[in-house]
């Protein structure tokens, strides 16, 4: 099994001009460069064209919202995918925006988990496994989300094709506060080969995103920071809630 972590690029964007209208929407990068978005579209199919001997492709993630005056912005990273990853992401993006694969589960203390109790509550679930070491890198900053979010009603859930004795011995070493369903092979495999993923579920019970790991914040000169940029989840997070 091939196990790639998405990454994210940050790529740093010239205006000559921005016209400025009611309700007018924008996209901002991390540097605060502003664009349309014809011109957003215009850039990524360059650096498409440019990277298509690579077999890689890039596209928009948004990270979240801004309202300033009659001005939305949505805040925006680049992500670039490989073969591999653009390959799961096509697999994964079948789930979006149709209802939450259903499924009954006991989890790690024996009571069944099911889709259908679901209902009516939003929820995310982390699809893993126990030697991945991107799904262990996400895991404070996955306790962190929901520790912040326990009182909003969010049923944070982890999922994986391990037996229960693989994620017992897990836990004994690691902390991963979420409740945990193993044995779940025939709810993990449709979805994904490449882990670990994030599924956002809304009250009606429908997919709203599925995401890769939670990217790693890179430093002026690209290098690895270590921290974690959880804003588009909790931007995810705070949308399944309303």
């Amino acid at each position: 099994m091939q196990k790639h972590q998405l990454f994210i690029i940050t790529v740093a964007l010239l205006l000559s001009s921005v016209v400025h209208s009611q309700n007018l929407v924008m996209y901002k990068n991390e540097r605060n460069s502003v664009i349309t978005q014809g011109q957003l579209d215009t850039l990524i199919k360059k650096i498409n064209k440019g990277m298509a001997s690579m077999k890689m492709d890039a596209r928009a993630r948004i990270r979240g919202q801004q309202q300033v005056g009659d001005t939305l912005f949505y805040l925006y990273s680049l992500e670039i995918l490989d073969s591999a990853n653009r390959a799961a992401q096509v697999q994964r993006d079948r789930f979006v925006n149709n209802p939450l694969p259903s499924f009954s589960y006991p989890d790690l203390d024996g009571k069944i988990i099911k889709s259908d109790d679901l209902l009516g509550k939003p929820v995310v679930i982390n699809l893993w496994f126990t030697s991945c070491i991107p799904c262990i890198n996400e895991m404070p900053e996955l306790n962190r989300m929901k520790n912040k979010y326990r009182d909003s009603g969010v049923v944070f859930l982890s999922i994986t094709y391990e037996s229960k004795e693989a994620v017992r011995k897990f836990l004994t070493k690691h902390n991963f506060q979420f409740r945990h369903i193993p044995d779940a092979k025939e709810f993990c495999s449709p979805i994904t080969e490449l882990y670990p993923v994030n599924i956002f579920v809304d009250k009606k019970g429908m997919v709203v995103q599925i995401l890769g790991g939670i990217p790693e914040i890179q430093d002026a000169n690209g290098k690895r920071s270590g921290k974690m940029d959880s804003s588009e989840f909790e931007y995810l997070i705070a949308s399944i809630i309303h």
